[in-house]
C-alpha cells in the first residue's frame, strides 16, 4: 500500500509518502508567494503525483473550532484542502479523505488532546523518525501511519 498524508496551511505544507508502513518520506514545503491563489498554485506544483498511489489523505480543520478563531484563515485552510483534494481526484485517485487530527492523535497517543511532542515522541517509539522535520512533517506522518494501520489506503 502506497499512500500520500498532507498537512495543509496557508503558508507551509507537511507532506509523508508512506510504503507498506515501512518506507517512508516526509518533508515540507514553503509556500512562497503573495496571495492566496498564488501559494496554492505553488502547493499543488510540489506535491507528489499520484503513480500508484492508493489513497491520500489530508488534515481535517476541526482542531482550529473551539479556539480564537481567524475566520479568514480558516476560510483559507479550506480552499487549500479542497484545491489538494481535487488535485488529487483529477489525477486518478479514487481514495481521497479528510481526516481529524485529533483522530490521529487517539490512535497513536491515546487521547485526542495529545500534544505535537506526545505524537512526534509515539512514532519515535515505533521506529519513525524525520531528521531536520517541522512539526508538519511530523504531522503528515503521523496520518500516513494512522491511515496505513487503518486500513483504510
Amino acid at each position: 500500500m502506497s499512500i500520500i498524508a498532507i498537512d495543509p496551511s496557508t503558508t507551509r505544507i507537511g507532506v509523508c509518502w508512506l510504503h507498506d508502513d515501512a518506507a517512508y518520506h516526509a518533508f515540507s514545503i514553503k509556500l512562497d508567494g503573495k496571495g492566496l491563489l498564488e501559494r496554492m498554485m505553488v502547493a499543488l506544483k510540489a506535491l507528489p503525483t499520484p503513480g500508484n498511489v492508493e489513497a491520500v489523505y489530508v488534515e481535517n480543520a476541526g482542531s482550529f473550532f473551539g479556539r480564537k478563531t481567524n475566520y479568514a484563515t480558516l476560510s483559507a485552510l479550506g480552499m487549500m484542502r479542497g484545491a489538494i483534494l481535487a488535485h488529487y481526484i483529477e489525477r486518478g485517485v479514487s481514495a481521497v479523505a479528510l481526516v481529524n487530527v485529533s483522530t490521529v492523535r487517539t490512535a497513536l497517543c491515546g487521547r485526542a488532546t495529545a500534544s505535537k511532542e506526545d505524537v512526534q515522541a509515539a512514532l519515535r517509539e515505533q521506529g519513525f523518525d524525520i531528521e531536520d522535520g517541522d512539526d508538519d512533517a511530523w504531522d503528515a506522518l503521523a496520518l500516513a501511519v494512522w491511515a496505513v494501520r487503518k486500513g483504510r489506503g
